[in-house]
C-alpha cells in the first residue's frame, strides 16, 4: 500500500512539474498596463507631448488565446508658445496571441506588439 502512494505521489509531483515547464511566460506575462510618454517638436513653433496607455487583459481567464487591447491617447500642443486644448483619443482592439513568435496581432488593423521579457525576469 505504501509503494501504491508513493508511486502515485511521484507521479503527481513530475506531471507538476512538466506543466510547470511548459507554461508561456510571454502570454502570462501579457496582460498589463503600458505607458508611453512622448515630447516632440514637430515644426519650428509647434511642440507635441502627451501619453499613449495600452491597457491589456484576457477576454476570457483559462487557457485564452484572445486579448482585449484598450489604448487611450492624451496628445498636449503648444503653438507658437500657446498651450492648445488637450486631444483625448480612445480604441479598443481585439488580439490574438500568437504562439509561433509569441506576440499579439492586431485584428483590426494587422498590426503587432511584441513583449521583451528577457529585461523584466
Amino acid at each position: 500500500m505504501k509503494n501504491i502512494t508513493l508511486i502515485f505521489a511521484f507521479t503527481l509531483f513530475v506531471t507538476g512539474c512538466g506543466s510547470m515547464s511548459s507554461q508561456d511566460t510571454v502570454k502570462d506575462f501579457i496582460p498589463g498596463t503600458y505607458v508611453r510618454s512622448f515630447n516632440e517638436s514637430i515644426y519650428e513653433n509647434t511642440s507635441v507631448g502627451g501619453e499613449d496607455t495600452l491597457r491589456i487583459k484576457k477576454q476570457t481567464e483559462s487557457g485564452s488565446e484572445t486579448f482585449q487591447i484598450d489604448r487611450s491617447t492624451r496628445i498636449a500642443r503648444i503653438k507658437e508658445g500657446q498651450k492648445q486644448p488637450d486631444k483625448y483619443e480612445t480604441e479598443t482592439w481585439t488580439g490574438s496571441y500568437r504562439e509561433s513568435d509569441k506576440t499579439l496581432f492586431i485584428t483590426k488593423n494587422g498590426g503587432t506588439i511584441a513583449f521583451d521579457v528577457k529585461t523584466i525576469f
